[in-house]
């Protein structure tokens, strides 16, 4: 899906909006959505970039970017960390916490384009996946990080 160049951003929040994205995706409609938070930074930017939502058509797989509701109502969109038996590990592409316990009646759609930096981009591209993997690699040094970073807060503040 190529996403128009000519839209009006309207100012509703996910918890507004998510409702009818779940009604669009219901429907077997794709979704544009303008991508707010910094939880999927470096690779989605608050406010710049934008994720083409679609049906779920198939099992959601690791490094899929999912729309999801958790429980007490706020929508989220993250990556698949992780898919166990029953359950999928999720973890947001600037953050190091994983979030356990989301399930498939959590997940309303998947993504399946971006635009960033105001350029396509489908998720089987070479690039993306490329991307993708470097940053998953690149996890257990982040995680390191910010622990040793909270650590020394942690002494300094005392």
């Amino acid at each position: 899906m190529r996403i128009n160049k000519k839209y009006e951003v309207l100012p509703f929040s996910m918890q507004e909006i998510g409702p009818l994205i779940k009604d669009f995706i219901s429907k077997e409609k794709q979704v544009a959505i303008t991508v707010t938070g910094n939880s999927m930074c470096p690779f989605l930017k608050d406010k710049r970039d934008k994720a083409v939502l679609s049906p779920i058509t198939k099992k959601p797989k690791k490094d899929d970017v999912v729309l999801y509701l958790r429980d007490n109502g706020t929508y989220v969109l993250h990556r698949i960390f992780k898919v166990k038996e029953n359950e999928y590990i999720m973890l947001g592409d600037a953050q190091v916490y994983l979030e356990k316990g989301i399930t498939d009646k959590h997940i309303i759609a998947v993504a399946t384009a971006f635009e960033r930096k105001g350029k396509q981009l489908n998720c089987n591209n070479f690039l993306y996946l490329c991307h993708i993997k470097l940053w998953r690699f690149l996890y257990p040094f982040r995680l390191l990080k910010t622990k040793s970073v909270n650590f020394l807060k942690r002494i300094f503040k005392k």
